[in-house]
């Protein structure tokens, strides 16, 4: 009985612990990067679920000329690419990438 209530103490304890992980994380996003959206599409993200990421969160994005050739060379397309330019000042739309 003694091993079960513990058990049980060291469980709660887990999981209330693990909530609290998930809410700090929920409540301080990470910043959406350049490297971020180059390994999107790497990994076949579409140009739309790119931008609405972009859209949807922070941003840390550098725009320096260097930054936005390497995004060019990873395949980002000019909406994707316009898109990324414009959400440093204002939000964009899943349609600009049509």
């Amino acid at each position: 009985m003694k091993t079960r209530l513990i058990g049980f103490s060291v469980c709660i304890f887990i999981i209330t612990s693990a909530l609290g992980v998930v809410e700090a994380a929920l409540q301080n996003p990470v910043p959406l990067t350049n490297d971020d959206v180059i390994s999107l599409k790497r990994a076949a993200i579409g140009d739309e679920v790119i931008i609405l990421k972009i859209s949807s969160g922070p941003t840390k994005f550098s725009t320096e000329a260097a930054d936005l050739i390497a995004l060019k060379d990873a395949g980002i397309s000019d909406a994707c690419y316009r898109g990324y330019v414009e959400s440093r000042g204002r939000p964009i739309s899943a349609q600009s990438c049509e």
